[in-house]
């Protein structure tokens, strides 16, 4: 993983989410509890997100951006047990960095239990609160590994935490092996090395095609999010005519995608 000049090996991301872990569940943290990440994206926040299910509590991941109001509403409706704004004061070096055992956590792990708590983005009321549960995680990430099989050499993870569609960008690489680069992609330059897949919406096809070629995916884009318009997408193919573009859908309730549509290279543009 790889962000700001900072590079952080699978066994250091291991190490880092362990000690979390820990000291999550002594406060805690555990199996059917939740546990709020109000970071910005990154390395840390990354590892907040993966030592929050080892200790086998849920994530809840807020948006440092988002309104005050939409914050502390969320935090009043999930009550987490914990909410993490950081880690450099956690004094998290004491702890083991191996990995945790179930007396550790409190409990056994079960795949009908919470892995995170997304909250939608309540443009037609209140946010409300869709619970994905493990076993539904990773269904959804068996199909991502076998479908966007570019993760496992690198992902560009460019949007907020709290994005249902940011799951595919994070965990499809960290569970492939790939290298996952985080940044935005509108700073993206031609030295920044290229992804081969990225997901992003419809409407960051004008900015892909406003920016370097080294910003757009060598393999795979896929979009979603919004609808999908052929005319828009046409112009970027013509200058990524070996890329293979996904079209996805799906409510936040159906774990991120339900339904996708591939265009290969030797397809036309609808």
């Amino acid at each position: 993983m790889a962000c700001e000049g900072e590079v952080v090996s699978y066994a250091g991301l291991n190490a880092r989410a362990n000690r979390l872990a820990r000291w999550l569940a002594e406060r805690g943290a555990g199996p059917e509890a939740f546990v709020a990440v109000d970071m910005p994206r990154g390395i840390d926040a990354v590892t907040a997100l993966l030592g929050t299910l080892k200790s086998g509590a849920a994530y809840v991941p807020l948006d440092p951006d988002h309104p005050a109001e939409r914050t502390a509403h969320i935090l009043a409706d999930a009550a987490p047990a914990l909410h993490l704004t950081g880690l450099d004061e956690l004094g998290l070096d004491g702890y083991s960095e191996d990995n945790l055992t179930d007396s550790e956590r409190g409990g056994p792990l079960d795949a009908r239990q919470p892995a995170y708590l997304l909250y939608t983005s309540g443009s037609t009321g209140r946010p409300k609160g869709a619970v994905i549960e493990h076993q539904a995680l990773a269904c959804y990430l068996a199909h991502a590994r076998a479908t966007y099989t570019a993760a496992a050499q690198s992902t560009l993870l460019h949007s907020p935490l709290a994005f249902d569609h940011t799951g595919t960008a994070l965990w499809t690489p960290l569970t492939t092996g790939g290298t996952l680069h985080i940044g935005n992609l509108d700073e993206h330059t031609e030295h920044t090395p290229r992804p081969a897949l990225l997901k992003a919406t419809p409407s960051h096809l004008p900015l892909l095609n406003s920016l370097p070629d080294s910003a757009s995916p060598t393999h795979t884009l896929i979009l979603g999010g919004e609808p999908l318009h052929g005319h828009h997408l046409e112009h970027w193919r013509q200058r990524h005519p070996q890329v293979t573009i996904i079209n996805a859908y799906g409510p936040t309730e159906t774990t991120i995608t339900a339904t996708e549509h591939h265009l290969t290279p030797d397809q036309p543009t609808p």
